[in-house]
Parts: C-alpha cells; structure tokens; sequence
C-alpha cells in the first residue's frame, strides 16, 4: 500500500493534470453520459490543483459512503475486487508524462481519480459494483471464476458505453482519461456491440491497447440485472 505525498509533485505534473483536465473536459462534450458534469463537479476537481486524497476522500464518502486509498500500482483482480467490496476505490498516485497524454499504458492518477470517481455519485453504477464486488469475494477461492468476473467488469468499468436516447455515449474510466481511446471507441474503426453477458464474460480485454469492440449499456440502472446474469452464468458452469 502507498500513501499520497503530495509534496513531492514536480511542476509538470502539475502541469499535466492541467492540460489533461482542461482537454478531456472539452473533448468529452456531447461524448459522454449524460451527468458527467455535475457528477465531476460535486467533488470539487479543478485545472490548477492536483487531487489531494485527504480531502477528497471524505467529501466521496459524505456524497457516496465510498472513500479513495492510496495504492502504489496497478492491483491484481480479486485484491482490487476486496477493495471495492469494502467501499473502498484503489487509486494511484503517479502522474503520466508528458508523453503519455494521450493514452497512459498504466492507470495512474488522472485515469483513477478523473475517470473512476465521478461515476461512484452514480446511485446505478454504485449499486453494480458494490453487487459485483460481493459476488466477486464470495467467489474469492476460485481464479477462473475471478478471472471471468474482472473480465466481464473491465467492460463496464474501463470500457463501458451508454445508449442515450439512441446516441452512443462514453462512461468508462479507460475512455474518459483517455483522448485517444475515447476517439477510437466512438470512431469508425472499433465495433460497438450489445452488453450481453456471455459475450463480454468471454471477449479479452487487451491491456494497454485500443479494444477492438466495445459494450453498449441500456442504462445505468440495468447493470444490477446484469450481475445476476454474471451470477447465475458462473453457477451453471459450475
């Protein structure tokens, strides 16, 4: 585990936090869910300053009952799977470079605290992870079982797109830190496919790569029905 030492960001990190911020909050307009805004604004993010966990964090518990902790890295399935379960969001502390503006190869902070916390204010989204997260530990003993179930979750969570009223719309982490991603998930070179639970259980996500297909929610609310799905999938192949 790490803690967050926020007195040891350089100026460029600054100063890529910013760009990003500025950027990603112009490039995600009419591209992502519809409450992204207000979401990302309940919690206080700003251009000029660099997330300090010991304030966010508790200002994500009193909106959510969820808090961040620092980790050092990117985390294994069932132990980031352990946090999740608890209410708790793993985040890392480093920041990309300045070269990596564009598409990270790790999930470091802006990809954690930009991505993944604004979605947590979401009542739907929180209730499916929570459930997934509990699936997940009581299946603990098991790595196929655990394997299928990070799978099935890496296209909601980093991946996931939304139908909004027939318009096609980014809510994953990997796609809202992400400009290139974001252009290629919603571009003409990747597929966009039903969430249907079998499917996204057995399609591979490619770590630090573009997907090649991507996953299309009805809604927010439908993703608890879709753990049931998950659940009852993995009892049958029991």
């Amino acid at each position: 585990m790490s803690g967050q030492f926020y007195e040891n960001y350089t100026l460029e990190q600054f100063e890529v936090w910013s760009i990003l911020y500025r950027r990603q909050l112009e490039r995600l307009r009419g591209r992502v869910y519809a409450r992204y805004y207000d979401d990302l604004e309940q919690l206080g993010f700003s251009a000029g300053e660099l997330p300090r966990f010991s304030s966010m964090s508790p200002q994500l518990q009193a909106l959510t009952g969820w808090r961040l902790e620092a980790v050092a890295d990117f985390l294994e399935p069932a132990e980031y799977l352990g946090f999740t379960a608890r209410c708790v969001l793993p985040a890392t502390t480093f920041m990309r470079t300045m070269s990596e503006l564009d598409h990270c190869r790790r999930p470091d902070m802006f990809h954690d605290v930009f991505g993944h916390t604004p979605l947590l204010v979401n009542p739907g989204y929180r209730a499916y992870l929570g459930l997934l997260s509990e699936l997940a530990v009581s299946r603990v003993g098991d790595e196929e079982v655990i394997y299928k179930i990070a799978n099935f979750n890496k296209w909601v969570t980093e991946f996931g797109l939304i139908d909004e009223l027939g318009d096609i719309k980014a809510f994953g982490a990997g796609l809202l830190s992400s400009s290139g991603e974001l252009e290629h998930a919603l571009g003409d070179g990747a597929r966009r496919l039903p969430a249907e639970v079998q499917t996204m259980v057995t399609t591979p996500h490619v770590r630090a790569e573009f997907q090649a297909q991507y996953f299309v929610i009805e809604s927010f609310d439908s993703l608890v029905e879709k753990v049931h799905e998950l659940s009852g999938l993995l009892d049958a192949a029991a």
